[in-house]
């Protein structure tokens, strides 16, 4: 599968992410960040994620930036990720994802 629709970010496959993700916070499909992968910079924000939108599994943000990941569903229960880790989501899908600076 390939990026989210209308994203303009950054794609790669298995480790996508690797060689410094700079001031990018990166989404997974597999576990230890293994997998396919797109970045996203501060100030993005994208809201048509197509297949991936039940394929993120996890979040590489080494600095710090805001990340807010909505999900579908009643409510569209929105979570703020600051730190690089796994991302629950239930068994709802991805609807959003917005990337701010830190302290945003």
């Amino acid at each position: 599968y390939g990026p989210p629709h209308g994203w303009g970010g950054r794609f790669g496959g298995p480790g996508g992410w690797r060689g410094g993700p700079g001031n990018r916070a990166c989404f997974v499909s597999g576990s230890n960040f293994g997998g396919q992968s797109f970045c996203l910079r501060a100030g993005q924000t994208v809201s048509d994620l197509g297949p991936w939108s039940r394929r993120i599994y996890a979040l590489r943000n080494p600095r710090g930036l805001v990340v807010t990941v909505c999900t579908f569903g009643p409510g569209h229960d929105c979570h703020v990720y600051r730190d690089s880790g796994p991302i629950f989501l239930g068994a709802a899908g991805v609807a959003s994802i917005s990337v701010s600076p830190p302290g945003y």
